[in-house]
Order: C-alpha cells, then sequence, then structure tokens
C-alpha cells in the first residue's frame, strides 16, 4: 500500500472499529442481534488500489462467529452505496477516492465513501433494517443469494 491507502486503512480501522467491528486480517466484522455484518479491503488487480466489499449475512449463516464476505448473502463494493464518490459505480478503487480534490490524502471522516459506509452501518443492526438500507442506501449493483432474497421479499423490500 501506498502512503495514501496506509493513511485510509488505519482511519478505517477506527472508524468502524467506533461501530462496534472487530478486524481480522483485512476484514472487518460485527454481529448484532442476527445480523452479521463484514468489510473487506481487496487488493485490485490492476494497480495499487484496494476496493472496500460489503457483505451481510444471517448470524445463524457464519461458521463459529466468522463468514468471508465472498461468502455472504448479501455482497456489493462501496462505491455501490448512494452518497460515495461512486455515484453507484461499483468498481470505485480506494486509490481513486482515498484523496481530496488537490490529490492529497483526504481525511477519512470527509470522504464522501467513509459517510455513505457509517451511514449504512448506524441504519443496519438487523435482519429487518435490510430491506430500507439497501432501498435507500445502495444502488441496484448488489449481490443477493436466493435464501436472503426470499427473506428480505417476506420483510417488504
Amino acid at each position: 500500500m501506498d502512503r495514501a491507502q496506509d493513511d485510509f486503512y488505519v482511519d478505517l480501522d477506527a472508524t468502524l472499529r467506533a461501530l462496534g467491528f472487530t478486524r481480522r486480517g483485512m476484514n472487518w466484522v460485527r454481529r448484532s442481534g442476527d445480523l452479521y455484518s463484514v468489510v473487506n479491503l481487496q487488493k485490485s488487480e490492476w494497480g495499487a488500489g484496494r476496493y472496500v466489499n460489503i457483505g451481510f449475512a444471517r448470524a445463524s449463516t457464519t461458521e463459529g462467529g466468522w463468514l468471508p464476505e465472498s461468502k455472504c448473502e448479501i455482497r456489493f463494493r462501496a462505491g455501490a452505496l448512494l452518497g460515495s464518490s461512486g455515484g453507484g459505480n461499483s468498481n470505485v478503487e480506494i486509490g481513486h477516492i482515498a484523496t481530496g480534490p488537490d490529490s492529497r490524502p483526504a481525511p477519512i471522516s470527509q470522504l464522501p465513501v467513509t459517510r455513505a459506509l457509517t451511514d449504512l452501518m448506524t441504519a443496519v443492526t438487523e435482519v429487518r433494517d435490510l430491506p430500507a438500507a439497501l432501498r435507500d442506501l445502495v444502488s441496484d449493483r448488489v449481490f443477493v443469494r436466493r435464501g436472503m432474497r426470499e427473506v428480505l421479499d417476506s420483510l417488504g423490500s
């Protein structure tokens, strides 16, 4: 990671810990009630950047309290968050969003993606919170597994 990404990583860690997440490698996980949430940093194959991946699952589907983002029932990249600098584009890299307009690292609290991620994780603490949050805070670039789609439909998504 370059310095801007390193600073972003440290700040992201503090931001997510304040929301009740614990770190596990390049993943931050939280279990609240019946919901498991994970935020993952993934290295880009195309450059030095990192992607921020977000996953949700029913807590009962985790294995010993752990489930990688890639196996979550709902998955998307932070760029899909409405209000992020990704504008609903799921392929925004940290290398592109961790800088201010003058190309210098911006404080994480001032990044649109951080505010959008914080808004999402504050709004969603139980499975029943997901339909409204997905409708109001996330673009349609979301992968939802069939079993979870049925749960969301029963909740009125």
